[in-house]
C-alpha cells in the first residue's frame, strides 16, 4: 500500500486520476478497517461497495489514456465494456440467488468457509424454525465445537434440545452458559422454564429468583415465579401474598397488555381468596387472549373463571 501510494504521489501530474482513485480508495476504507470495530466480522463484502469507486476511476481513465491512439477504439471499448457488464450481471444474479431465504444463504456461507460458528448457528437457526430441530441441534454443536465458550451458543443449543424432548442435555448446556456467564438472565429464565416442565419447582424458582435479584423488572421470570407460588402442587411451595406482589409488578410493566400475565395475577387473587379480583382480572386476560386470537390461552382461563365463581383455586 505504502509502494502503490508512493507511485500515485509521483504520477500525480501525468496521471492525476491515479492519485485521485487511489486515495478515494484508501479514505472510504477507513471508517471499515477496524479501528472503531463495529462487529465480529474483520472484513466483508459491503466494506468494498464505497471504495472502491476509487479504483474504478483510476483504472477507467487509464484505460482512456491507453487507448487514446487506437483505431476503431470506439468499438472496441465497447464491446469489451459489454463482456464485462455482461459477467457481471450474470454474477450478480448467482450469487443474488443464495439470498432467497436463509437455510441457503447461511448454506452457502458454511460450505464456503471454515470454521465459521457465526454461519453453522445462523445455520442452525434456520433450520430449527422450518421445524427440524435435530438437523438444527448438530449444527449447533458443530458451532460450538469452533467456539466452546460462547454462552449464548449453548444456551441456543438448549433451547433447542429442549424443543426435542432431550431435557438432561439441555440442562446440562443451561448450566455450561450460566458457567460461562452467570449473569445472564435469558438463560437463566429459560433454565428455570425447563425445570418447570421436568416438575422441579423448587429448582425453578431458584432460576427465577436468581435472574430478579439483578434484574427486578424482568417481566417474564417475574410472571413465572409469581405463578409457581401461587399454583405449585406442593403447598409448602406456595406463597400467596408474594405472587400478588410479583404478578401485581409484571402487571403493571406491561399495562396490562399480556394475557399470560393477567391469567397468573388472577391465580395469585384467587390463592389469598380474593375471588372477586380473581375472577375480574381473569375476564380481563380472556378478552385480551381474544383479541389477540390465542385460543388455547383463552380457552384455559374461561375453565379458571368457573372455578373462580365457585371459589376454588386453579
Amino acid at each position: 500500500m505504502a509502494a502503490l501510494t508512493a507511485g500515485a504521489v509521483v504520477l500525480r501530474r501525468r496521471q492525476s486520476y491515479l492519485l485521485v482513485g487511489w486515495l478515494w480508495y484508501l479514505g472510504m476504507l477507513v471508517p471499515v478497517i477496524g479501528i472503531l470495530q463495529v462487529g465480529r466480522q474483520a472484513y466483508a463484502d459491503r466494506y468494498t461497495y464505497l471504495s472502491e469507486i476509487g479504483l474504478c476511476i483510476a483504472g477507467t481513465w487509464a484505460v482512456v489514456e491507453c487507448a487514446a491512439g487506437w483505431r476503431h477504439r470506439r468499438v472496441v471499448l465497447s464491446g469489451v465494456a459489454a463482456a464485462v457488464l455482461a459477467t457481471l450481471t450474470a454474477s450478480a444474479y448467482r450469487q443474488a440467488g443464495y439470498w432467497r431465504d436463509n437455510e441457503t444463504l447461511w448454506r452457502h456461507t458454511v460450505e464456503s468457509t471454515k470454521n465459521n460458528d457465526v454461519a453453522l448457528f445462523n445455520l442452525g437457526d434456520a433450520v430449527v424454525q422450518s421445524g427440524r430441530v435435530d438437523e438444527g441441534i448438530i449444527y449447533y454443536k458443530m458451532a460450538l465445537g469452533i467456539s466452546p465458550r460462547d454462552a449464548e451458543g449453548h444456551k441456543t443449543l438448549a433451547d433447542a434440545l429442549v424443543q426435542s424432548g432431550r431435557m438432561q442435555e439441555a440442562m446440562s448446556e443451561y448450566r455450561t452458559a450460566l458457567k460461562l456467564n452467570p449473569d445472564y438472565p435469558q438463560a437463566s429464565y429459560n433454565f428455570g422454564m425447563a425445570f418447570t416442565k421436568e416438575g422441579k419447582i423448587r429448582e425453578a424458582m431458584a432460576q427465577y429468583r436468581n435472574v430478579l435479584t439483578k434484574h427486578p423488572d424482568s417481566v417474564y421470570p417475574l410472571n413465572g415465579l409469581a405463578w409457581l407460588l401461587a399454583t405449585a402442587g406442593d403447598k409448602s411451595l406456595r406463597d400467596g401474598p408474594q405472587a400478588v406482589r410479583l404478578a401485581e409488578r409484571a402487571q403493571r410493566l406491561t399495562n396490562g397488555s399480556d394475557a399470560n400475565i393477567l391469567d397468573t395475577l388472577a391465580a395469585a387473587y384467587a390463592e389469598v381468596g380474593d375471588f372477586a379480583s380473581a375472577v375480574r382480572t381473569a375476564r380481563s386476560a380472556l378478552q385480551v387472549a381474544e383479541a389477540q386470537s390465542n385460543t388455547d390461552l383463552a380457552g384455559l382461563v374461561r375453565r379458571e373463571i368457573k372455578l373462580y365463581e365457585t371459589q376454588q383455586r386453579p
